[in-house]
């Protein structure tokens, strides 16, 4: 249950932050060219929290074969959407960058890969997913679900503060 609520709590950091800076550029009045680097040493020690909380969840039974095949598809179906995620919108972005003015918006009126709004986000739904099935773990079938209502969440309120950061600078 640890990473379940690390999730929440990183999530909940992450788009606070986001959330406030979009609208007052809050850390940006206080922090200037810094505010960029403040918001990552808030949000980095939750989602630190999460990754190792992720690590104390033991595997379930056995899974049959075939569920164990459909994990790793899911697994390298996640990692593949990530990196098409990070190579389309670049690092910078993808780690808030674009909302503090170190690279130019560009998720602005929701960024999109074809037909898939926010690959980044749902491929850790589906890495979480497929590690779920692999290992035969109830909890990690728990949390990829929360990771995909919750991400997605944050994603437009991503989307959103691009889209004001996006206008300031027009």
């Amino acid at each position: 249950m640890s990473a379940a609520l690390a999730l929440l709590v990183a999530v909940g950091v992450n788009t606070a932050s986001v959330a406030l800076e979009g609208e007052w550029r809050w850390l940006t009045r206080a922090f200037g060219r810094r505010a960029w680097i403040v918001h990552s040493a808030m949000i980095i020690p939750p989602w630190a929290w999460f990754v190792v909380a992720l690590g104390g969840i033991r595997p379930g039974p056995t899974p049959p074969p075939l569920a164990r095949a459909a994990g790793v598809v899911a697994e390298m179906l996640g990692y593949a959407l990530v990196l098409i995620g990070f190579g389309t919108i670049g690092a910078a972005a993808a780690v808030n960058g674009d909302l503090f003015g170190l690279v130019p918006p560009t998720r602005k009126n929701g960024w999109r890969v074809r037909w898939i709004r926010d690959p980044i986000y749902l491929g850790y739904a589906g890495i979480l997913a497929g590690r779920a099935l692999r290992r035969g773990s109830p909890s990690l079938h728990f949390i990829a679900v929360e990771a995909l209502t919750l991400l997605t969440a944050e994603a437009r309120v991503e989307d959103w503060a691009a889209g004001r950061a996006a206008a300031r600078q027009a």
